[in-house]
């Protein structure tokens, strides 16, 4: 048993793979690696639920920052000349500690804050949040969603350079990849709606579009008014806050 199990492994890419997670969005994609670093290759890992071995062009090109040129493989701090030069771990860790308590004392707790994300365990979302609360002192934890797509959605939704509308969809081939994410057309978006699915939420379960990091939400919004005749459900209006 030993010796099959040996020559298996010796043969057998999947049982020389190393499997773990598409480092990018929420949706954390199974996927296996092989290979040393310098000449990783990836293939998505067919027995995990959420992605059943596919991977979007994240995934596909993730082992390319492996070994990259300028990828840091140990910590770098700047000395007495401002020149940045490696560094421990415990010394960069205590820099941050440092820092951190430097900052609070001057400006107060809340003036560190933390951004969680959908990549995040269940988890390690509840300890980042006790960390937040209870060791730094801190009511400033949000969700990094908030942070980075806010300026994107917001982009879609309010007009600019003096259009009437900030989306012309109407324009757009059927071809048009409205959900990155998820790979969903705007010609697949617009035949939920012929279907019978008259509101945003019935559109986005029905086709997976802006079930991922939600951005192109308003698209779907535009194309849903745009192929329904007028014929909408309206979910609760989605916005974007703007400070």
């Amino acid at each position: 048993m030993q010796e099959t199990a040996s020559l298996k492994s010796a043969h057998d890419p999947q049982a020389m793979s190393t499997a773990t997670h598409c480092p990018y969005c929420a949706f954390q994609c199974g996927m296996r690696l092989l290979g040393p670093r310098e000449q990783a290759t990836v293939t998505g890992d067919a027995t995990f639920p959420v992605n059943k071995g596919r991977l979007c062009i994240k995934g596909w090109t993730a082992p390319a920052t492996l070994a990259h040129l300028e990828r840091l493989l140990t910590p770098l701090a700047r000395d007495a000349s401002g020149t940045l030069v490696p560094v421990t771990w415990d010394e960069a860790l205590m820099r941050v500690v440092q820092a951190f308590r430097d900052t609070q004392v001057r400006y107060g707790r809340d003036a560190v804050g933390i951004f969680g994300g959908g990549s995040l365990t269940n988890e390690k979302a509840y300890l980042l949040g006790k960390f937040a609360r209870v060791a730094l002192g801190t009511s400033c934890i949000d969700y990094n969603g908030r942070f980075c797509m806010s300026s994107a959605a917001a982009d879609l939704l309010f007009p600019l350079a003096g259009e009437s509308k900030a989306l012309n969809v109407a324009d757009w081939p059927d071809t048009a990849q409205i959900c990155n994410c998820n790979g969903v057309s705007k010609g697949k978006i617009i035949g939920a709606v012929k279907a019978g699915h008259r509101s945003l939420e019935s559109v986005c379960e029905a086709t997976r579009a802006g079930t991922g990091c939600g951005s192109c939400k308003p698209r779907i919004q535009a194309l849903l008014e745009l192929a329904s005749d007028d014929l909408v459900v309206n979910d609760p209006p989605y916005r974007v806050p703007v400070h």
